[in-house]
């Protein structure tokens, strides 16, 4: 089981693999299949369908750049955040090839950074992932020292 929650609504994903959501739901429309992972932020969610890796998003149509995931398959970990002061929603997902991100992403974080992670986490202007090695990388802003991975 996993829940993600925005501003007014929340989703839960069960163990059977799908996904159902309370709250506003302004125009909502929850995709009916199985799912592997869901993430939310502010109006919108984004989930990993169990049956390819491939990424699906629903929620509020006001975020255009958030509903177009990429095409890529063999995602198996994704967040999803609401940038700063812009409002912009993003999201970044994890697959065997590295990390790609899609929306309104932050300055300074890539679209796409190879690497093997095991997790990611958006934040409101930045990005940080955990490298197979157990190495952690971030990208972003650095505004309020954000960047700054303390080495203990």
């Amino acid at each position: 089981m996993d829940i993600a929650v925005g501003d007014d609504r929340a989703c839960a994903l069960a163990d059977d693999g799908y996904v159902t959501c309370w709250g506003i739901t302004y125009t909502i429309s929850i995709p009916r299949m199985k799912l592997l992972d869901i993430a939310g932020g502010n109006s919108n969610f984004c989930g990993i369908k169990a049956s390819d890796g491939s990424l699906t998003c629903w929620g509020d149509s006001v975020n255009i750049p958030l509903s177009s995931p990429p095409q890529t398959t063999g995602f198996f970990a994704l967040d999803v955040g609401t940038r700063g002061t812009s409002n912009a929603q993003y999201g970044c997902a994890l697959n065997a090839t590295g990390m790609t991100c899609w929306g309104g992403y932050p300055l300074n974080v890539p679209q796409s950074a190879p690497g093997s992670f095991t997790q990611v986490s958006v934040g409101g202007e930045h990005v940080c992932a955990i490298k197979s090695t157990g190495e952690l990388q971030c990208w972003g802003s650095n505004s309020a020292g954000q960047l700054n991975i303390p080495t203990n």
